[in-house]
């Protein structure tokens, strides 16, 4: 018999719902005119 899936079940749907959207701009630090270039940038800097 299958055992169910952890992810499955009332807490991950109500965690699912409270998790709140990040502008992805604000997360880099980048204005939203921001070229490709300096999207590319701020990404590396955060992954390092």
């Amino acid at each position: 018999m299958p055992t169910p899936s952890p992810r499955a079940g009332k807490n991950s749907a109500s965690k699912r719902s409270s998790h709140q959207r990040r502008d992805p701009y604000d997360v880099l630090g980048v204005p939203r005119s921001a070229s490709d270039q300096e999207i590319k940038t701020a990404y590396r800097k955060m992954a390092l």
